[in-house]
């Protein structure tokens, strides 16, 4: 248990995902995880592809015993993606929209495997490990114990050019109020 760096073809999609219904095979599993959200999928490969891997956020897995693979507990989507930029004759002979297909296809011509090898993941050591973590990052703010996202005021300031936020923020600054005006 504990972190690991893995190759793509380490990772293998959780069959249990609560994405999808259960799957039987991988091939399955990938051909669930891209219909869930077509083109969100698209998306997050075209963003895989231009800027790698998002270095916040590793992926949480285990590896069975006696396997030399791992099952993706958190992070099926970006693993559905991956697979598809490394091998995007994987999409044959399922149900994908022949659009989505060939999409996919062209973005995994532009795909560097060198860009997020090694894979920052986390061995969380069982399933039962990974529940509670889980938990957190798929079911809501829980009260602050899960991802609490930024409130309106703090997606502008970040994003910036807000004139109505900068105008407030310059009176708060500048305009010598009380608490109570304030």
């Amino acid at each position: 248990m504990g972190p690991v760096d893995l190759t793509i073809e380490q990772l293998w999609l959780d069959h249990e995902n609560p994405r999808i219904n259960p799957a039987s095979s991988q091939r399955e599993a990938l051909a669930k995880v891209i219909a869930e959200e077509p083109e969100k999928l698209v998306k997050l490969a075209k963003s895989i592809a231009k800027r790698g891997l998002n270095p916040m956020e590793r992926l949480l897995v285990f590896r069975p015993k006696g396997s030399r693979t791992y099952t993706v507990f958190e992070g099926n989507r970006r693993t559905a993606a991956l697979k598809v930029l490394l091998n995007p004759t994987s999409l044959g002979g399922s149900n994908i929209n022949d659009g989505v297909r060939k999409r996919l296809e062209d973005v995994a011509r532009t795909f560097s495997q060198d860009k997020v090898e090694p894979i920052a993941c986390f061995d969380i050591g069982s399933r039962e490990s990974a529940r509670h973590w889980l938990q957190l990052r798929h079911t809501g703010e829980n009260e602050g114990e899960g991802i609490v996202p930024w409130k309106a005021t703090a997606r502008s300031r970040f994003l910036g050019g807000e004139p109505a936020l900068e105008a407030l923020q310059f009176v708060k600054d500048h305009g010598a109020l009380t608490d109570a005006e304030l």
